[in-house]
């Protein structure tokens, strides 16, 4: 199987969440790795950390998807 597009591109992303009442609840940060296996398939492996200020809780996680596009 010979692969078309060697590319893998890098993101970077942050997510705010707001509430009216209390302010900032919390915020994401992300990063991963995007490949295009065919023209309308990619697959993603990223990671993100995120902060809940309200009770002062971290969590990490790591995911990887399978996209199609239509």
């Amino acid at each position: 199987y010979k692969m078309k597009n060697n590319k893998v591109n890098i993101y970077f992303a942050s997510e705010l969440f707001y509430e009216f009442i209390n302010g900032f609840e919390k915020y994401r940060l992300i990063t991963g790795l995007k490949k295009n296996i065919e023209n309308n398939i990619s697959v993603s492996l990223s990671g993100f950390l995120q902060n809940e200020r309200l009770i002062n809780y971290k969590f990490i996680a790591l995911r990887m998807k399978l996209i199609y596009s239509i």
